[in-house]
């Protein structure tokens, strides 16, 4: 497996550990079983997420976490990266849902995430851009009594699994998307919350 991911920071409302960041993608990218990715993750404010938000997909707000596939490849065969295309074309997609994320204190067993067993993105090769708000990870993380560390990894999780093929666009696409989400966060020790869900 090949991974190269980069991460850059461009706020300064979050101080944001990238090496644990890092960690979490590629935490993340070997339970789906992805062969190879190239992603690329920017941290920004509400402000830069707003206009990029406005400017690539008509939403006239900020959000938690866009994502653009670049390149996705089931055929992919060779453990190295070259050849991928760069005139692939974007695809956008987004995520605006109220999240609310805690650490397990209750019984395991009444918080075990229904689990899909289809891997999106198994044995493909990846290659996409993901872009969080640490403002709004920090405005959010409160509700979820935790970290707005843990609350931005599961924006970087899960514009993670957008590029890896997931969506969340019918209720049947969201439970799968969710049921790793909540694997992969689980996984990392934290149970994900999400406001539409009984508590």
């Amino acid at each position: 497996m090949t991974y190269e991911i980069d991460i850059s920071n461009a706020q300064r409302l979050l101080p944001v550990d990238t090496e644990a960041l890092k960690a979490a993608i590629v935490h993340g990218l070997t339970l789906e079983h992805v062969r190879a990715a190239v992603l690329s993750v920017s941290i920004v404010d509400d402000k830069a997420i707003h206009v990029i938000n406005r400017d690539h997909l008509q939403h006239d707000y900020p959000t938690d976490v866009i994502s653009f596939q670049l390149e996705f490849n089931e055929d992919f065969e060779d453990d190295r990266l070259d050849g991928l295309s760069d005139e692939a074309e974007d695809e956008f997609s987004e995520d605006t849902d109220s999240i609310d994320l805690g650490n397990d204190d209750d019984d395991p067993s009444d918080s075990q995430p229904e689990v899909s067993d289809e891997l999106r993105a198994q044995d493909a090769s990846i290659e996409g851009e993901i872009i969080v708000s640490a403002e709004t990870a920090m405005n959010m993380a409160s509700d979820g009594h935790w970290l707005p560390q843990n609350e931005l990894t599961l924006y970087v999780i899960h514009g993670m699994l957008h590029i890896c093929g997931y969506d969340d666009l019918t209720p049947d696409e969201q439970a799968i998307m969710r049921s790793r989400e909540k694997v992969i966060m689980g996984s990392l020790g934290f149970t994900a919350i999400y406001s539409d869900e009984s508590r």
